[in-house]
């Protein structure tokens, strides 16, 4: 009844402002912001978001359309929400602080937002635990909820695994919203390198050691991430020592219910084209060994701070020719090698860098064998710095020494 007294309202002021046959106003009903509720079902929050009405920007070529056109492409937007209208209500849908899901969890503020939808703050009004809230809209996005309740289900069912796993506290829906209620993590590695810089070998190596964990769990129970990049690799809230694995609306699984492989065919490009594999550039299928190559291109990142592709597109010039931006990073890509991209790491990261993109389609990535060139590498790094450390403790001592011989006037031979 609600859509329908929005409706009789915009068609009131429409005849009244223009004759019968006059140009329908540029008004779309697609942007008509509403909550639709299911007969006989009690909403799930509080609060229903406000109807507003908002100017489109037709082009130019609509000028001479009827009426029912506009209609017919309203109604369209509004109830298949695909493409652009399906951004547009990204865009006007929001939560708004204080708003309570599920009767406990409520709503503080905006943390971030992307194509797939918004992440808030919000807080359990049971147990005072801060937590994050993704919104998404539209069904086919809803999808995607599905997709990482499901892994984060499976991830949580691996046996002696209790470091770096998310729990979901609630799945549902808020209007015509879909919100998935989860732990809230610390920073992003992202959020890292743009604070600090790059990183030191180090720190880089340990935390190469948790993804690798956290990829090798993930694996096991039968998926492949897709999209490995920093922003979808968070570190703990309260210590920040340990790494979460997030984001898992693209994962997919590499084997079909009979446990047959999938098979190598010609896919569309899926992931960051910044951090995605060699095999997956060429239209190949992403598989375990992609992820691994990915958290590779990612490691380098860290310590680097930049990848030598990373700046393409920044400055405008391509001007939306995305197909163009994807191929000249791809040749980008391949051009730079694989010493020049490791560059500032042991020996130890560049073969298990030329490992992982040398990988066949279905084998399976040797986790142990990375983990122990990354622990080789992290004990050379220390005894490293214990042998500069104590070079530099004895030409400190040497300096005193210097010091206290010329006050004393002690001669040497």
């Amino acid at each position: 009844m609600e859509e329908l007294r929005v409706y009789t309202v915009v068609l009131r002021v429409t005849f009244k402002m223009f004759p019968p046959f006059a140009l329908f106003p540029r008004i779309h009903l697609a942007n008509v912001l509403f909550s639709t509720e299911e007969k006989g079902r009690e909403p799930e929050a509080k609060r229903i978001p406000k109807v507003t009405l908002r100017k489109s920007t037709a082009q130019k070529s609509d000028e001479g359309c009827m009426p029912f056109m506009h209609l017919w492409r309203g109604f369209k937007a509004l109830f298949k929400g695909k493409g652009r209208d399906r951004q547009k209500r990204l865009l006007y849908a929001h939560l708004i602080p204080g708003t309570i899901i599920g009767e406990r969890f409520i709503i503080r503020e905006l943390l971030g937002h992307g194509g797939g939808g918004k992440v808030y703050g919000a807080v359990d009004l049971d147990t005072g635990k801060q937590l994050a809230v993704k919104m998404v809209v539209g069904k086919e996005m809803f999808s995607t909820l599905k997709t990482e309740y499901m892994v984060h289900r499976a991830l949580r069912k691996a046996k002696n695994i209790t470091e770096g796993l998310t729990k979901i506290h609630y799945l549902g829906s808020y209007g015509d919203m879909y919100v998935m209620v989860m732990d809230r993590h610390g920073p992003s590695l992202e959020h890292l390198v743009k604070a600090s810089g790059a990183l030191k070998a180090p720190d880089v190596l340990r935390i190469g050691l948790q993804a690798i964990d956290r990829l090798e769990n993930l694996h096991d129970r039968g998926y492949v991430h897709k999209d490995i990049k920093p922003e979808n690799m968070m570190m703990d809230l309260d210590t920040e020592q340990k790494l979460h694995l997030i984001d898992f609306g693209l994962t997919a699984k590499y084997k079909d219910k009979n446990g047959e492989h999938v098979p190598n065919v010609t896919s569309k490009f899926v992931g960051t084209v910044c951090f995605t594999s060699y095999h997956v550039d060429n239209s190949c299928v992403s598989v375990r060994r992609d992820d691994m190559e990915s958290l590779m291109m990612v490691l380098a990142y860290m310590r680097r701070g930049c990848l030598p592709w990373s700046m393409m597109g920044t400055g405008g010039e391509y001007q939306g020719n995305v197909r163009q931006l994807l191929q000249d990073i791809w040749a980008a890509k391949e051009s730079v090698t694989l010493e020049h991209l490791c560059k500032g790491m042991p020996q130890e990261f560049l073969e298990v860098m030329r490992y992982a993109r040398g990988m066949e389609f279905e084998e399976r990535p040797n986790y142990e064998w990375m983990r122990m060139k990354f622990r080789d590498a992290l004990s050379k790094l220390k005894e490293e710095r214990e042998l500069a450390q104590r070079e530099e403790d004895l030409l400190r001592k040497m300096e005193v020494w210097e010091k206290q011989k010329r006050v004393s006037g002690i001669k040497t031979w």
